[in-house]
């Protein structure tokens, strides 16, 4: 699963911040593990290369998906020009930001996503 952060207010450099303390807070729980999306380096550059508010994400536990929600919710609250794109393996996305990310029906779409796409 990826999640890609995008904002109109923030700077890449603030959402590029906010996607590594981000993946620290979600892998912090226990139930999931995030780490910074890394791409290829291009000819010429060094060190190690990540996408900008790239975050890819891996459930150890089904209640992995309540804490993301948590988390989420709490970062896009704090910015609501903010919205993260949820990307499963499966192709499914879905789009959230900080009026829906809440929702009793957005965390029962995203439990049937994720269910669907471990059974795929």
């Amino acid at each position: 699963m990826h999640i890609e952060l995008t904002s109109a207010t923030m700077t890449p450099g603030q959402i590029d911040m906010v996607a590594q303390d981000m993946s620290l807070d979600l892998s912090d729980t226990g139930e999931v593990d995030a780490k910074p999306e890394s791409r290829d380096l291009a000819p010429g550059e060094r060190g190690v290369a990540t996408v900008i508010g790239g975050v890819v994400i891996e459930l150890l536990k089904t209640s992995g998906v309540t804490k993301m929600i948590e988390v989420l919710g709490a970062y896009l609250a704090q910015e609501p020009s903010m919205e993260a794109k949820v990307k499963l393996g499966n192709g499914a996305e879905i789009v959230l930001n900080s009026k829906n990310v809440r929702s009793k029906e957005f965390e029962d779409t995203l439990l049937g996503l994720v269910a669907g796409a471990q059974g795929s």
